[in-house]
């Protein structure tokens, strides 16, 4: 759910709590390409011995800093980072691995995270709001 609020943050100003040294890798998945493993999922033929557990994931990995990066980049104004210390339990990357559910469904992810970030912007942000100043967005 960090990528609604790095938005929100970049268009507000208000600061985004950053947990660790923002540097964790993870697999960025965007919606569609979930959906499309998940159709692909219920259509295909069990395997011998039933059924196998499969990733769905994006193309893209990338740190919490590159991201608040590349949507800083999207809307043109910087998404600002609160150090908040680190959190027990966080892993330093959750990356996800499709090589089987590429050879048994023939998934291969499509959006890539750039793509995908551009898409939220363009989908669940309103015009009326990405051309808003920061005093006009918080009142």
């Amino acid at each position: 759910m960090v990528i609604p609020r790095f938005f929100t943050a970049a268009l507000t100003g208000e600061a985004v709590p950053l947990f660790g040294d923002g540097t964790a890798r993870h697999t960025w998945t965007y919606i569609s390409d979930l959906v499309k493993a998940a159709v692909r999922a219920v259509a295909a033929p069990l395997p011998p011995g039933g059924a196998e557990v499969v990733n769905a994931a994006g193309r893209d990995a990338a740190s919490l800093r590159q991201v608040a990066e590349l949507v800083g980049q999207i809307v043109g104004r910087p998404v600002p980072l609160r150090p908040a210390g680190e959190r027990p339990g966080d892993a330093v990357a959750v990356l996800a691995d499709v090589t089987r559910a590429s050879r048994m469904l023939g998934f291969v992810p499509a959006i890539t995270l750039p793509d995908g970030l551009e898409r939220h912007w363009n989908t669940t942000i309103p015009n009326s709001v990405r051309n808003t100043t920061k005093a006009e967005v918080t009142a």
